[in-house]
Parts: structure tokens; sequence; C-alpha cells
């Protein structure tokens, strides 16, 4: 099987220019249009004896939800010869700024859009079963002696790569690595394991806090390291602060990562690496869910650790208490006031020290460090775990990072409360559709679509219809569902494409799933000091720098662009920068 990946800028999908008499400039070629446009693809395939089967085109009402540094599946199409595969077409349309797209996001999408309801896991697509079709793929063509090619037409000339070209103007010393990993997306990022078994504390023996078997946080998530430089003498810029690379002005990775691995809650693994503390005395609970629990409470400023989780309460070691001894305290009750955990990698790296340094040069001078009356803490509606998936421990390991350092170094004006983490589907789901039809426009679902739902019903039971009801109908009912002081914030869908649990979403096209759903992103609202006012004023969209030196990044922040309703500034996730940080002591 020959698969074929074309991944295209916006700009490049432009239609093919004619040359006129005169001209010097070479007219654009717009090599889909001119091939791979499903007519012209059919009428190929044909004179090779080849039939294709479009299983997906993109259309204006099917259009998937662009987000910045986002990919869209344009076409996927198969060409097949005597009922046999012969080659997967993929073609995706990255972002504006030409994002690269990573190679498993690729892998996964060709072996996952259209496929249907089995293709759908709690993410948006089947990691297991995309991963093992690869790997048999794989393994056949070597049993065969490597992957057959295909004929290339006769009369067509193909387009040649455009050679690599370093940004212009970027910093001296700038290393700059390719975004896209060559090969293994598929342990590219498994979690890592812990390098020694739990200690076996010997009843006799005086309990000891164990510590946890990492020697820093858990490995990062690309097989190439993220781009990284050194910092420019001047961080004047015009919106976002970041150039062609993925770099800002101080020499950090600027955009998100792309994993695909479920951090899963095994029996024995630790989703969190770090310590907490506890900022209220917390009840004793004698097991994951009920309300029996001990007569005594956990004083408030106890340091903890915690093994395993649930979606509110968190089993407990300290010490004076193992894992064994089955105690778990509400995830509500757990927090920080800030520690001295570094500047991202200042500690151990001279390069990040330098970047670290460039960045603390900028920040408000009239602050007391270590004096600082705020906390951090977790929300009422914060969920760790939810149906057998974690939060990614590198993730939560970063923003742990984050919030200790934002207090230790006096730069909040009130406490930070972490406000989401995981997501179920069809939480995903219910927000996506209300926020599609109440917000939207009703962009991505019709009313053709509504009126074929039972009962006008989904298949969570979500009421989102009636027959005989308008339009206008319609959208007054979705946005009734919005509580008080809702934001009406865009909201991803929870369903893969090809589940028909996404309708009355459309199955086969966008808006792309949630990132909470796998547990790579979490809510945190941070109330910075600003930079104007930074004694008075609190400010959740500054100091995005201080993000990317920790290996994060707001990927919906107002100053990337977009809609007013697609920003937010409590949307957290990942770089490829992996963060190392020091053991608890």
């Amino acid at each position: 099987m020959w698969i074929c990946r074309i991944v295209e800028q916006a700009s490049q999908l432009a239609p093919t220019e004619k040359a006129k008499p005169g001209d010097k400039r070479k007219p654009h070629v717009n090599f889909h249009d001119q091939y791979f446009k499903p007519a012209n693809l059919t009428a190929l395939a044909a004179k090779h004896g080849c039939t294709v089967d479009h299983v997906y085109v993109e259309s204006k009402d099917t259009a998937a939800d662009v987000r910045d540094t986002t990919s869209t599946v344009v076409q996927h199409s198969r060409v097949l010869k005597d009922g046999k595969l012969q080659a997967d077409v993929l073609i995706m349309r990255s972002s504006l700024n030409h994002q690269n797209l990573r190679d498993s996001v690729l892998d996964d999408a060709i072996l996952s859009v259209g496929e249907g309801e089995g293709a759908s896991d709690t993410f948006g697509t089947h990691h297991v079963a995309a991963k093992g079709a690869l790997e048999k793929a794989r393994a056949a063509e070597a049993a065969s002696g490597g992957p057959s090619q295909p004929v290339k037409p006769a009369g067509i000339e193909q387009p040649k790569p455009a050679p690599a070209r370093p940004e212009q103007g970027a910093a001296p010393h700038a290393a700059v690595h390719p975004a896209v990993p060559d090969t293994g997306h598929a342990q590219g990022h498994a979690d890592p394991k812990l390098t020694a078994e739990p200690p076996k504390l010997d009843p006799g023996q005086p309990k000891a806090e164990p510590r946890p078997a990492h020697t820093a946080a858990p490995a990062a998530h690309h097989d190439a390291p993220a781009p990284s430089g050194a910092p420019r003498a001047d961080h004047a810029h015009k919106g976002y602060d970041r150039d062609k690379n993925g770099l800002d002005s101080y020499g950090n990775a600027t955009e998100r990562s792309w994993s695909r691995a479920h951090n899963t809650v095994l029996a024995g693994k630790r989703v969190f690496t770090n310590s907490f503390t506890t900022i209220e005395d917390a009840t004793l609970y004698q097991g994951p869910t009920g309300k029996a629990h001990l007569p005594q409470k956990l004083p408030r400023g106890s340091r903890v650790h915690v093994g395993d989780v649930t979606s509110e309460r968190v089993q407990l070691v300290t010490s004076d208490i193992k894992e064994s001894d089955n105690v778990w305290i509400s995830f509500a009750s757990l927090g920080g006031h800030g520690a001295d955990v570094g500047f991202g990698n200042e500690k151990s790296d001279a390069a990040d020290k330098q970047r670290a340094d460039a960045i603390r040069s900028g920040l408000p001078t009239d602050r007391n460090p270590g004096e600082s009356k705020f906390k951090w803490k977790f929300g009422a509606g914060f969920h760790p775990a939810l149906d057998g998936v974690a939060l990614d421990g590198s993730l939560m390991s970063k923003v742990h990072a984050l919030m200790e350092w934002a207090i230790q170094n006096d730069m909040v004006l009130g406490d930070i409360v972490i406000g989401s983490g995981m997501r179920s589907p069809h939480d995903a789901h219910f927000m996506c559709v209300r926020y599609e039809i109440a917000k939207n426009g009703m962009q991505n679902v019709s009313m053709e679509s509504l009126k074929k739902l039972k009962d006008g019903r989904d298949a969570d039971g979500n009421k989102w219809y009636e027959p005989g009801w308008s339009k206008d109908q319609v959208i007054a009912h979705a946005e009734a569902l919005y509580g008080k002081g809702s934001k009406g914030a865009v909201a991803a869908a929870g369903y893969n494409f090809g589940d028909p649990r996404r309708a009355p979403l459309d199955i086969g096209g966008g808006p792309g799933v949630s990132r909470h759903c796998s547990g790579h992103a979490v809510d945190v609202d941070i109330p910075w000091r600003s930079e104007k006012d930074p004694a008075h004023t609190s400010d959740v969209w500054a100091w995005e720098q201080i993000y990317h030196q920790f290996g994060l990044t707001r990927p919906l922040h107002k100053d990337r662009g977009g809609k007013k309703s697609t920003q937010e500034s409590w949307h957290i996730e990942e770089t490829g920068k992996g963060l190392q940080l020091e053991e608890d002591a």
C-alpha cells in the first residue's frame, strides 16, 4: 500500500494561476486541484484501471473548526484496484503559520477518518487501532522486502520539496529542530515508567515519607526536541510573541505538542509525581467512595503525595500514611503556598538560565518574593481522572511548578484556582453542541440533522429540538442551557469523527475533539500582576513568556487572534519543552 500525505498551507490551496505574457513571476500551481481533486483523481485512477473511494471531502458545510496551529482534513481518498487498496491519500491543510504536522497526527488520521463507530474512543482518533494497524502493515511490508512503490503516472511532473530555510533574523545560537519526528510516533509519547518500585516499609521501622521514583518530571513528549534559541535583545512584537520557527523572543517554544498518549490510571502507578500541601484541615476517608472516615483530620499545611486517583478523591501518602492504609482525601483539600522550584530549567541548563534571566529582568520590581499571602487550589468541579484516563502527568508537573513559582515570586494578586481538568466525552459533547447552536450560528449543526434526532434528543439524551421549532426557537433553547455567569466560550467535540454519537454535529466534519477528553489540557486562570499597573491591577492574559519558560502555552490566547468566543485565557497545554524538576525533598 502506498500512503500519500500532502500538507499544504492555506494560501497554497489557492487556484492555479495561468502564466501571463511578460510576467516574470512563476505562477502558483495548486497540485491538489490539478491532480487530487476528486474528479481529477478519479479520472487519473481510471486510466490505470483503478477506482477511487472518496471517504471524506471537505465542503462549506463540513469544513472543520480551524484554530491556530491545528490541521484540517481537506480530503481522504482511497485508490482501489480489483477491490484491493493501492493508495491512501490524505490531504491536510496546516494553520496559516504553516506549523508542521506531527507524524502521529497523519498516521492516526489515515486510519481513523471515516472509519465509523469502530474508530471511536474518548479522544479524537482510535489510538490503539491506529497503532496496531500500522504495526501490522509495517511488519508485513518488512517481511515482503519493503513497501511496494506505485508507478508514477506518465506525463505528470512530480512536485519537488522546497529546501529547508532557516528563519531570517533568528537568534544566532538558535537550535531549530524539526517539529515533526520522522518515526516512532507510537512510542514517542508513552507514559514514563518508574525507575524503581515504591519502597516497602517494615512495620517495625519508623514510617518515612516515600520519595517518588522519578528523576524530575515525566519524559518529554517529543522524539525530537522542541525548538529553542537564545534570547533576543529586543522583545517588542505585534500580536502573539512568536516567529516562524515557533519561538518567542526569549527563545522558548510557543506551540502546543500533539501527544496522543492517554495517561491511563493503573494500579500501582502514580498519576502525579509532585507533592501537594493541604490548604484546609482535610477529612480522611476510608476509601475512594462513601462517607466513612477516620475520626481525626489531616492538619492544614501537611505535605503529601498521592497514589491512586478518582474523579474527586486521591489516595493519600504521607510520612505516617502508606498507600496500603487506603486513606483518601478530597482533591479540593490540596493546593500550595508557593515554593522555590526554579524558573524553568535554570538550575540545570545554562542556556535556559539565560532565558530565565531575560524574562526575569522584565518583571515588576515592586514585589516581595516569599511573602505572598495567596495560594493555589483545585476547584470544586476539578476531575483528575475520568473513565480510566487521567490528566497527563507531565502537564500537571509543569502547571504545578508554574503556580508554585508564581506565588513564591509574588507575581499574583489573588488565589489561583484550577477550574477544569478531565472532561468526559458526553460532557464535552453537550457543551460543544450548545455552543455551536447558541453562539456559533449553527455552522456545524443543521436543522436537517436536528430533525433526524429521535424525539429531538441526541444519543446522550440531551434535548435540542421539538417538531415544528424554527431555527430561532432552537437557538433560544440552546442559549437557555447556559448558566449564570457563563462566558459562552468555544467548546470542542467529545466524540470522534465517524461516531454516530456526534449527532447533531456533522459526524464526518468539524469541530475537532476536546483535548480535555484525553488529559492534555487543563483550565487555570491566573490573576497575574498586570504589566501597566502591577501593584493594583491583575491581568489574566499577561506574561505568556512565563508559561513558555515552563514548557506550557495558551493556544487560545487573545493575541493569537480569532473571534472573542474562541479566546480562552485559562486553557493551558504543553509545548515540547521538557521540564527537569528537582525531586521533592
